[in-house]
């Protein structure tokens, strides 16, 4: 009788400790029982109960073959045992623990095999176990590419979890269906999941839950170029898998790592990580990790340009991966890499061959990651064939399933690809322009210093073969002293948009690729610089063109009067209130709203447009119900909104819902270039009949150097002024106001005696930088490998105030909008 009771203390000693994740604890104690039960010659019952915890803890530490023996042990004993009770209960946990084991040394079908006969809805299983059957099925037909199948068994696993109240058994089927939404490109969702796991797994002290959870979140977190947290929570994940000796987890941590430090460029970690865990999963069995591990490895190699190992080693995981799961992931990862390295030689036909079946594979699986790339593959191997039409659409479906998936590294990949492709083939386009600068605004916020290299490098040969741009200046000589100006229509890149410096070319490149979506967009910029003007180009060159363009100046609404004006109202609802009227969304239905002075929005106001941003429905002042608009908005400011957010004034759900796309537009003093044609434009253009106006040579220099602080706005009203005063005549120094007679641009001269042609390296590294990145602070300070603090140091000792102006928000072309709505057409 004492032995029973110390047995029975024993086995919820051991069902704690393993409810608990603590498994080696687990599995010494349960052998320890396990061989008291055989010294005292214990009753069946208390004998087989045994056997299975040491069972389910000898897999548990991955000893996987001793936990299969235990099994056997234990259905032996119930075999020759009258256990009539208790027998299918036995036997189905020991069917459970086999399964599992099968599951994790990759015998997909044979665990679903030994699981098939038993029944999850059956009335007399416990809530546990069918919780923990209707989760093995679901990993299974996961990773056998049967998602709906997976996810109708794991949202049923989380119903009973939930019902019964199970903590353990919920954290596990949420991983699983984070990981389900992960391939569906449902990251924000998948997070969530892999979040609420860890949270009840860290409410239970369940170690291995947690881990599990993390390793996910770590894995979710790289493949969108997070790599510095990915890495804080695959490490974390490793730890506690060592510490409880998982060793399935260690390895899949170690390959993670791996790809993080691939993606960072450092082969040598890399393959540290990868060979570890291909000795680990080879040493343990773990069929699909070990695949994985050659898989990986056939990649480093193809990156140092070692392509017949690559090839020894992928064709080696595609193996492994087949005999697994014919149809599953990985068997498509290795036959796009090995696509890959086929069109590195050449062998276009021998590469479509290999990407037909994994875009057939990874569509069935619904992986948009891999999709993207394997679209990524075919566009190169379109182009190789001649047929870049062809090559441009693919690549363009690539770059939208990618930005779609929230996969930001293979979608820098992809841009930098296709510039890649149009520069070899002779085509240094503005694509290609386009697509290297996004290529360079991605890595350069996603901490891959390599791939940010590859970017500028791209960059750089883009520029070197574009050629030379237009003159900067339609200056004709017109006398002694005085000049003649001209305007050529090349310089107008459209209706009052002249654009002739880098800085204008830029801009003129993101209007263009900012009309191919319809998310919202923020235009920020000084004064008088042109917000409205690139809004309205926006507008006109979308497909919303057709309909209305609608404007507010959003500082003149008061509070009483912003659902009115907004939103219309119903005839009779209040005073004065005389007959229906539509707002201002209802009139931009179809069309764009844009917004002005967006940064005087006042809390209560951006409280109510949010709402309507975010689903697209207004209600009339005085009515009930809700009407469906199809609204682009496009908001502007002079005022730096991110000031603005860490004061409080501004709402961050609202400024990240105004703000998908940011565009700035470079004050004049910054695009010097541009003065001569802006006056050329606005003296020789706009049915005035004149061909050339005439400028006394000092009057030019005084307008070039003056500083501008009203930017356009002021120069087109000075220009206006003296051709009025000169009346077709010369325009002389005396007809421009004292202030630009006098005046002198402040950047001209720096605070060490050297002028603005003559900046150092380093300014211009700067300006680089700020260039490729957009204007954001931040992402350029990554892309320097420095503080953003150290970036304003530089920026002010290189003498590069204007950059910094208080007045101008900074542009963030951020990852989330990269690349959606591109257009990659021939």
């Amino acid at each position: 009788m004492r032995d029973e009771k110390l047995t029975e203390q024993h086995a919820l000693e051991i069902e704690g400790l393993y409810a608990h994740g603590e498994y080696v604890k687990c599995y010494e104690r349960a052998k320890n029982a396990l061989s008291l039960c055989e010294r005292n010659a214990a009753e069946p019952e208390i004998r087989c109960r045994m056997l299975l915890l040491a069972a389910r803890s000898a897999y548990c530490v991955s000893r996987f073959d001793e936990a299969l023996g235990l099994c056997a042990a234990a259905e032996d004993l119930l075999e020759t045992n009258a256990l009539s009770s208790t027998r299918r209960l036995h036997l189905i946990e020991s069917t459970l623990i086999r399964a599992n084991v099968f599951r994790r040394q990759g015998k997909l079908r044979e665990a679903l095999a030994i699981i098939d006969p038993f029944d999850a809805a059956a009335d007399d299983l416990p809530p546990s176990l069918a919780v923990e059957r209707l989760l093995i099925e679901g990993a299974c037909r996961f990773y056998l590419n049967e998602p709906r199948e997976a996810e109708e068994s794991l949202e049923s696993a989380l119903g009973l979890a939930i019902r019964h109240a199970d903590s353990r058994m919920k954290s596990r089927v949420l991983t699983m269906l984070g990981l389900v939404a992960q391939n569906k490109g449902l990251h924000e969702a998948a997070l969530e999941y892999f979040d609420r796991a860890r949270e009840i797994c860290g409410a239970v002290a369940d170690h291995y839950g947690e881990a599990a959870a993390a390793l996910n979140a770590g894995i979710l977190l790289y493949r969108s170029g997070r790599f510095s947290h990915a890495g804080l929570c695959i490490e974390r994940s490793k730890a506690i898998f060592e510490s409880i000796e998982w060793s399935i987890g260690v390895c899949r941590s170690l390959l993670a790592l791996g790809n993080i430090a691939k993606c960072r460029g450092d082969f040598a970690a890399a393959m540290r990580c990868y060979r570890e865990a291909e000795r680990t999963a080879d040493r343990q069995g773990f069929a699909r990790e070990r695949a994985l591990a050659c898989e990986f490895i056939g990649d480093v190699h193809f990156a140092r340009g070692r392509h017949q190992a690559a090839e020894d080693f992928c064709r080696r995981g595609l193996d492994i991966a087949a005999s697994i799961a014919p149809e599953g992931d990985v068997v498509a990862e290795a036959n796009r890499r090995l696509a890959e390295l086929c069109l590195s030689r050449g062998d276009v036909s021998g590469a479509l061959s290999f990407l037909r079946k994994a875009l057939r594979l990874s569509h069935r699986l619904g992986d948009k990651l891999e999709k993207g790339a394997i679209l990524r593959c075919m566009g190169k191997a379109a182009f190789l064939l001649g047929n870049r039409k062809r090559g441009s659409a693919l690549f363009g479906k690539a770059v939208s399933v990618l930005h779609g998936a929230g996969c930001d590294f293979e979608l820098g990949k992809t841009h930098l690809a296709y510039a890649d492709i149009l520069i070899d083939g002779g085509n240094a386009s503005n694509e290609a322009w386009s697509s290297a600068v996004e290529a360079g605004h991605i890595f350069g916020s996603i901490e891959s210093e390599s791939w940010k290299k590859a970017a500028g490098l791209c960059l750089d040969r883009v520029m070197a073969r574009r050629g030379k741009r237009l003159a900067a200046g339609p200056v004709l000589q017109g006398g002694r002293g005085v000049v003649k100006i001209g305007f050529s229509p090349d310089y107008a890149r459209h209706e009052g948009f002249v654009a002739v410096s880098e800085p204008m070319l830029r801009l003129w490149e993101q209007i263009h690729f900012a009309a191919g979506f319809d998310r919202p967009v923020l235009v920020t910029g000084e004064t008088g610089t042109g917000k409205e003007l690139v809004a309205r180009l926006i507008h006109a060159l979308s497909a919303r063109a057709p309909h209305p363009f609608v404007a507010l100046n959003c500082a003149a609404v008061p509070d009483h009067l912003f659902e009115s004006e907004f939103f219309g109202h119903k005839r009779g609802c209040f005073t004065g209130a005389l007959v229906d009227r539509i707002g201002l969304f209802e009139e931009a239905d179809r069309g764009t709203l844009f917004l002005d002075e967006v940064g005087e929005i006042t809390a209560l106001q951006q409280v109510k447009l949010l709402r309507v941003l975010q689903e697209g429905r207004i209600r009339r002042v005085g009515e009930n119900g809700e009407r469906p608009v199809n609204v682009r908005i496009i908001s502007a400011t002079n005022q730096n909104l991110e000031e603005k957010l860490c004061k409080a004034a501004l709402r961050e759900d609202f400024y990240y819902r105004i703000n998908a796309e940011h565009i700035l537009v470079p004050p004049l003093r910054e695009r010097s270039e541009d003065i001569v044609p802006l006056i050329g434009f606005c003296l020789c253009s706009n049915g005035n009949g004149r061909s050339v106006a005439r400028i006394e040579q000092s009057a030019l220099k005084s307008m070039q150097r003056y500083s501008w602080p009203g930017n356009v706005r002021e120069l087109f009203a000075v220009i206006e002024r003296i051709k009025h005063m000169s009346n077709g005549g010369v325009i002389t120094l005396e007809m421009l106001p004292e202030r630009i007679r006098k005046g002198h641009r402040g950047s001209q001269v720096c605070a060490d005696g050297t002028r603005d042609d003559a900046r150092s390296d380093a300014s211009r590294r700067l300006r680089r930088a700020l260039d490729l990145c957009g204007g954001n602070k931040s992402a350029a300070a990554r892309w320097l490998g420095i503080s953003r603090g150290t970036l304003y140091k530089e920026i002010k000792r290189s003498g590069l105030l204007d950059l910094i102006n208080d007045r101008s928000s900074p542009i963030r072309v951020s990852s989330s909008a990269s690349g959606s709505g591109r257009n990659f057409s021939a």
